[in-house]
């Protein structure tokens, strides 16, 4: 199969670190080749992991135009036997009846307010009801043991509103239909900027990556856009890795590399179910215990104590 690459930068880099890295013999370098003397399957993984490593997704294509995401993905076997498959549609079903109703009206809360509006909601950031989501709320709370919990506390709530603000002065930068990126490139530059506010003379807390995620998703819905590709941040990441998948140096997944359940939801709902379900992924891959309605039950009861709107899981 003869490939061709969108960067030739990409292709001598592979093909530089392969030389330096692989002793390859004779007879390794005759399997790696093809008559044309063009590297085949074993290139393009490779390559495929470089693109990963370096933040943004491969791009290389066969004569047919398919993309390497189209060859099997690299996560665990189970997920592809009947038993996996069937448990994973469970997940889809599960997430679309207990979760996703929330997700929708906080999609068309964002979607009707003002882009000044809208950065500021992302910012702290808030439901479609006014209340604050779980992801902030956990990380304003702090770890249950934390030295000077009160005064942490303070600075993270302060760091918070900072970085409403700074979204609400970015908003010349937000237009309708941008990149998804380009608009996580803002949410960044909004979060560095708030380790600039010295209130008390010490900086305030940047926001963790899962808010940046966050507020950038909750713009990318009153823009009426959203993200191509799963974004990995703590407890997606962790998911991801539950299922076989390495992540090491990553910063997103196309969702031809999910299980083939997860390649018909939209990328924002696989990053949710990624990270709400990794413990049924794990506990499927370790096959000690079946996956049964006590798993699901947790989670279900867990959801119930939150009140609606709260993006994941609170163990996020």
């Amino acid at each position: 199969m003869r490939v061709s690459y969108s960067s030739s930068a990409l292709c001598g880099v592979v093909r530089g670190q392969l030389r330096m890295c692989l002793p390859f013999s004779n007879a390794t370098s005759t399997a790696c080749h093809t008559e044309s003397g063009d590297f085949s399957g074993f290139f393009m993984r490779a390559s495929c992991r470089l693109s990963g490593r370096l933040g943004f997704p491969w791009r290389g294509t066969s004569n047919e135009g398919a993309r390497v995401g189209d060859q099997k993905p690299e996560y665990e076997a189970i997920f592809d036997t009947e038993a996996g498959k069937a448990v994973l549609k469970r997940v889809v079903d599960h997430y679309t009846d207990v979760f996703l109703p929330c997700e929708k009206k906080d999609r068309a809360y964002y979607r009707g307010l003002t882009t000044e509006e809208a950065a500021r909601s992302a910012g702290l950031p808030l439901r479609h009801d006014g209340q604050r989501h779980g992801h902030a709320e956990n990380w304003v709370a702090g770890p249950e043991h934390e030295e000077n919990k009160n005064e942490r506390r303070t600075r993270r709530e302060a760091s918070l509103a900072a970085f409403a603000d700074e979204l609400v002065q970015r908003v010349g930068k937000l237009r309708k239909g941008m990149a998804f990126p380009d608009i996580h490139a803002v949410a960044e530059e909004a979060a560095e900027a708030v380790r600039k506010h010295r209130p008390d003379g010490r900086p305030l807390f940047k926001p963790t990556d899962l808010l940046r995620y966050d507020a950038a998703l909750l713009l990318a819905w009153h823009l009426g856009v959203e993200p191509e590709e799963v974004w990995l941040h703590s407890g997606t990441d962790l998911g991801v890795r539950k299922l076989g998948i390495s992540t090491a140096g990553r910063k997103i997944l196309t969702l031809a590399e999910l299980p083939k359940p997860f390649q018909e939801l939209t990328a924002w709902q696989a990053e949710d179910i990624l990270c709400i379900y990794k413990a049924v992924f794990a506990k499927l891959v370790r096959g000690d215990k079946p996956v049964d309605d006590a798993d699901f039950g947790k989670i279900k009861a867990t959801r119930q104590k939150m009140s609606c709107g709260h993006r994941h899981c609170a163990a996020c």
